[in-house]
């Protein structure tokens, strides 16, 4: 019966005692070629299995080339071959083995599991390549990394071709070529590469950023020089002559083009030149003594302004010229920038302004109508020779003089403020005026709003045209030192009232640091109490009102009656008009805007107070 490398055809079981008949053969022939060796043991004769089968084909064996360790210690070839055979079943059974595998001599391996020699992690990489040979009748390959129970750590390219018969695929046989060394060569190339590629990647990296910083530069560069070329433009189409000076050796270092046109000559011929051989009629430098030191709040020197000087065109003629000269430093450099203005139109037009406030004046003066100016808050800042004359005060005392002193009917003063409330300006308003003997007469109003220069309102211009004298059509009221007798000793104490505490202390603070005496009151009954208490060391009461408090008004009635001469001052936060029509009645001395500034209230108190005294 012929052998069956298959199955065994009594029991149908496969025969894992016997090798397949291939592998008889290539036994039988080796011992054949190599009858010296007839009683050599199966795994020394499984050495030259390969080079038989070779020769039996009638080609020549190539030698092998014998990887490492496959000679023995003292030269000899290894009994082992380089490449390890087996032959296989579809579903892993060890059929043929060329060599022990670890402890396992070739008649143990053969009939065991494939998958034995295999770590668990390969194996479905060999049962997807045993698939695909058995499927498809055609040669495929993979690796190995390591064979369990042998050689773990090598690495095995496995080839693995079809055994046919009958035109069907019976078994595979599977060559492992061990490449361990390859395969570590190639994992030190591939470190080695990926070691360059780094050093590449970064050396390209610190060359795209060398190039990126290096075009940055070149932008940087040709827009500071775009910058300064126009900034040069700029300079040098001035309206202004620019000279820069050395302040040590007092040679011209630069100057605009206006410089040069104004005098005449090329920059270049300037540019070195002491500025006094220049010959101009302006100074370029100041004296040694002008104070152009550094100051505290700015870096640069403080501009000296030298006027005076004329610039002479090349006709002869002149026109006025302002130098502006300050002093910088540059490094080691100390330099004096001196920008040359014609002022021409600037002397022109004080001139014009200055006749203008001339004639402005004279009209005024040489006019028979009374004129003042009063601020917004109505004291008298301005008057005239009429107005001193129609009211019988001399220039000192009119000034700063309250106008509504000078209007003694409060309805006079409502109808006033209706006016100009709605119109902007009264005109021709009927009104009866206080002289300064008490004398009270009719008079024509007129008045206009003054506005400075952004427009605000700064107060007002009166013109007064009197009319006849009715000494008896209003009672005078009483003159502030009328109800008390001659004083000699000055009153320094102030009643201040208020309702807020921080506000109270300020205000004690101010007038005690001014050198008067304050007394605090929260409310109301605190202020008749006091005032009861020290009103002959009172020089004014100072009380914070408000339109929509009765009380307040209450009590400035009830110091009114106690002293008709007592200075009231009036604190509030609404409007001045409106709180001097509600308490016109009462007489009151001033009107301050709440908050107060310290020093308002203690100049204001310090006023009132130095014109009171108390008898001895």
């Amino acid at each position: 019966m012929a052998d069956d490398p298959v199955v065994d055809r009594e029991t149908r079981r496969p025969r894992v005692s016997r090798p397949t008949p291939s592998h008889l053969f290539a036994q039988r022939q080796a011992s054949e070629l190599d009858p010296d060796n007839g009683n050599e043991p199966v795994r020394g004769r499984a050495t030259r299995v390969i080079p038989a089968l070779a020769r039996m084909l009638g080609a020549e064996s190539p030698p092998m080339e014998e990887p490492p360790g496959a000679r023995a210690s003292n030269g000899a070839p290894s009994e082992l071959p380089p490449d390890l055979v087996l032959i296989v079943r579809a579903d892993g059974t060890v059929l043929f083995v060329n060599r022990p595998l670890g402890m396992r001599a070739e008649d143990e391996v053969i009939g065991s599991d494939l998958y034995e020699w295999v770590f668990p992690e390969q194996h479905q990489t060999v049962r997807d390549s045993l698939a695909r040979v058995f499927a498809h009748g055609a040669a495929d390959s993979h690796e190995l990394h390591g064979l369990q129970h042998h050689d773990a750590e090598a690495w095995y390219e496995c080839r693995v071709s079809p055994n046919f018969r009958d035109a069907a695929v019976v078994s595979a046989t599977i060559i492992a070529r061990d490449v361990t060394r390859y395969k570590q060569a190639e994992t030190a190339l591939r470190s080695e590469f990926a070691t360059i590629r780094q050093l590449f990647d970064e050396r390209n990296a610190d060359f795209n950023r060398l190039s990126d910083e290096l075009a940055h530069r070149a932008r940087a560069t040709d827009a500071e020089y775009a910058a300064l070329r126009r900034f040069r433009h700029l300079i040098d189409a001035a309206g202004e002559a620019m000279f820069i000076t050395d302040a040590r050796s007092r040679r011209v270092v630069d100057l605009n083009e206006t410089a040069a046109r104004w005098i005449g000559r090329d920059r270049d011929e300037v540019i070195g030149a002491e500025a006094h051989a220049l010959g101009l009629e302006f100074l370029l430098l100041p004296d040694d003594d002008a104070d152009v030191q550094f100051t505290e709040t700015r870096d640069t020197r403080r501009p000296l302004i030298l006027d005076g000087g004329v610039h002479r065109r090349g006709d002869g003629s002149t026109f006025p010229v302002e130098v502006a000269v300050a002093h910088h430093r540059f490094g080691e450099d100390e330099l004096i920038l001196a920008v040359v203005r014609d002022v021409k139109g600037r002397r022109r037009a004080e001139e014009a302004l200055r006749e203008s406030e001339e004639r402005y004046r004279a009209l005024v003066e040489q006019s028979w109508d009374a004129i003042y100016v009063t601020t917004r808050a109505g004291k008298v800042v301005e008057a005239n020779a009429a107005a001193l004359a129609l009211f019988g005060y001399d220039a000192e005392e009119f000034v700063g003089l309250d106008a509504r002193e000078l209007m003694p009917q409060a309805d006079d003063i409502r109808r006033f403020q209706r006016e100009m409330a709605e119109g902007g300006q009264v005109d021709d308003l009927d009104v009866h005026m206080r002289t300064s003997n008490g004398d009270n007469a009719f008079a024509r109003l007129s008045a206009r709003c003054r506005r400075d220069a952004s427009g605000r309102l700064s107060g007002y211009q009166w013109v007064v045209r009197a009319g006849p004298a009715v000494a008896t059509a209003v009672p005078a009221a009483p003159a502030i030192a009328s109800s008390r007798p001659p004083r000699t000793r000055p009153r320094d104490t102030v009643l201040f009232a208020d309702h807020q505490e921080h506000v109270r202390d300020e205000a004690r603070a101010a007038l005690e640091h001014g050198g008067l005496r304050v007394l605090s009151a929260e409310t109301p009954s605190r202020v008749l109490e006091l005032f009861d208490a020290h009103q002959a060391e009172l020089a004014g009461v100072v009380v914070e009102v408000s339109l929509g408090d009765p009380a307040a008004a209450e009590v400035i009635r009830a110091l009114r009656r106690q002293d008709r001469a007592i200075a009231i001052v009036l604190v509030s936060a609404e409007d001045p008009f409106a709180v001097a029509e509600r308490f016109s009645e009462v007489g009151v001395t001033a009107y301050l805007r709440r908050p107060v500034h310290p020093l308002t209230l203690l100049q204001t108190m310090r006023d009132i107070a130095a014109g009171l005294a108390t008898p001895d």
